[in-house]
């Protein structure tokens, strides 16, 4: 790596309206310094819905994929589908209060795809939150929620139940929580069918994220490696930096929670082993057999 995080090597996306976009294989194969994953298999980006039709034409006709899994909230599909319709429309930012989807439909923005969808932070994330309001701010939520003050109930939300928890804790109740959609996922990457397959969210950075980070350790890939691509969204994401600490205050949550710092890698990595001897531990524990985590290897990896 030609930087001490190797994200310098990290190539940058070929898209001005698909922020945050990479073909997985190809970005770890640069980092590790060795072909260890196949290449126009995975790719991985921001949401997709704002893109342009050169753009998202060029997802199909360049890059060949054929399936879509979008991590969002239903409420986060609500909130994309106005503004396509009113692009004037402000977002209310009302993704912790929506019901988890496990449906699959076909893309009304790609061209010959079909979308999947496993929302990483649905009701039971939701859920793992509102136990750890106290009974006054749960009234407090319950009554701004009630009167239409959506935004102040969600400040709530995120200023005693997300930001005392970090990005690294709220990706641990992640992986504790979502479960059924972690499994869905993984069911999902060992069908022949699937690929190639384009994953994100509304960003592309946290969800998304945890989501490759969970495929790349159980390919084996080299954890410098895993963190570099993780950390490389910072700067893919620069250009909508602004839109994006709206969205994070209205959250009352700190400007630090649009970065991605190294240790959100490493801590994920070192919950795994702690928690469960590592990656293949832990989709045990979910469901995801060894069969199916050998099905996943096989479509992703150089074997």
């Amino acid at each position: 790596m030609s930087s001490p995080t190797g994200v310098d090597d990290v190539p940058r996306g070929p898209f001005k309206t698909v922020l945050n976009f990479r073909d997985v294989g190809e970005t770890t194969n640069i980092l590790h310094g060795s072909p260890i994953l196949r290449p126009g298999v995975l790719f991985r980006s921001a949401q997709p819905s704002t893109g342009s039709e050169e753009d998202l034409a060029a997802l199909t006709d360049t890059y060949k994929i054929r399936s879509v899994l979008d991590l969002r909230t239903q409420s986060e599909l609500d909130v994309a589908t106005r503004a396509r319709s009113h692009p004037d429309t402000t977002a209310d930012f009302s993704s912790v209060n929506a019901a988890t989807t496990a449906t699959t439909t076909t893309s009304i923005n790609i061209p010959h795809t079909t979308t999947h969808y496993a929302s990483l932070t649905g009701r039971a994330f939701q859920m793992a939150l509102f136990r750890r309001l106290s009974w006054r701010s749960m009234g407090r939520l319950i009554y701004n929620m009630a009167t239409g003050n959506r935004l102040a109930g969600i400040a709530i939300i995120g200023s005693e139940a997300m930001a005392p928890r970090g990005l690294l804790g709220l990706g641990i109740d992640t992986l504790t929580t979502s479960t059924a959609e972690v499994k869905s996922i993984f069911v999902l990457l060992a069908q022949d069918e699937t690929y190639p397959i384009l994953v994100h969210c509304t960003h592309g950075k946290d969800r998304t994220g945890t989501v490759v980070i969970l495929i790349l350790l159980l390919c084996g890939v080299e954890v410098d490696a895993i963190r570099a691509d993780y950390m490389a969204t910072e700067r893919e994401l620069a250009p909508d930096l602004d839109n994006r600490l709206k969205e994070i205050r209205a959250l009352a949550l700190s400007d630090e929670f649009v970065g991605c710092p190294p240790g959100f890698v490493d801590g994920l990595v070192a919950w795994l082993g702690d928690k469960h001897g590592g990656i293949e531990g832990y989709l045990q524990s979910i469901g995801v057999d060894r069969e199916t985590r050998e099905k996943v290897k096989k479509h992703i990896m150089q074997l």
